[in-house]
């Protein structure tokens, strides 16, 4: 029916992505941006433009 091969935990090296150790990494620090932008009551709008990013 169904068969599974598993391979590494980094799905973007198995893409095969050249910067597939940088991609967790960014994400995490993106993570943990965005939860002490909650933390501080900080709205969508407010964190746009403290970073420069569109919403």
């Amino acid at each position: 029916m169904f068969s599974f091969v598993y391979g590494s935990n980094n799905v973007y090296a198995q893409l095969g992505f050249a910067d597939a150790e940088e991609i967790p990494l960014k994400a995490g620090i993106v993570k943990d941006i965005a939860r002490l932008l909650l933390a501080a009551g900080v709205t969508v709008a407010d964190a746009s433009a403290l970073l420069k990013l569109p919403q």
